[in-house]
């Protein structure tokens, strides 16, 4: 894979991983628990949270490691290190 398209890929997966990382903290408030059906939220929150865990396995494919360094911190915070 050519070094420009391995560094969009890494991106892309990054403000993918962002996006889920928001949609997560704001279905993770109280405020959402007391508005929603519970068993649908914890359903939406665990999907949400699989699919994290799954842009960080596929981000460490990418970049060739087994740890890609963004659990929980978020892309952003990552890449600036």
């Amino acid at each position: 894979m050519a070094e420009g398209d391995q560094l969009q890929e890494v991106q892309t997966i990054s403000v993918l991983h962002e996006m889920l990382q928001q949609s997560f903290n704001l279905f993770h408030t109280e405020r959402a628990s007391a508005a929603c059906d519970t068993t649908l939220l914890e359903q939406l929150r665990t999907g949400l949270h699989q699919q994290l865990d799954d842009l960080d396995a596929c981000l460490g494919q990418v970049m060739g490691e087994e740890d890609s360094g963004l659990g929980r911190t978020g892309p952003i915070l990552t890449m600036k290190k």
